[in-house]
């Protein structure tokens, strides 16, 4: 019985070690996805201005 809880213990553990890694992973990604977005935006309103200054 001992033994059984031991390995739930540890199978938790691991759980809880995969998650906290996964969420390291995405703090990482999101500035740099916020970033690219920015810059994607930037160059859509570029886009925007142009296309409506041809039309004055």
């Amino acid at each position: 019985m001992y033994e059984k809880g031991q390995e739930a213990e540890r199978k938790n553990t691991e759980r809880e070690r995969q998650r906290a890694d996964f969420a390291e992973k995405e703090k990482i990604k999101a500035p740099k996805e916020t970033t690219e977005a920015l810059k994607r935006v930037a160059e859509l309103e570029k886009i925007l201005q142009c296309k409506t200054t041809e039309g004055k």
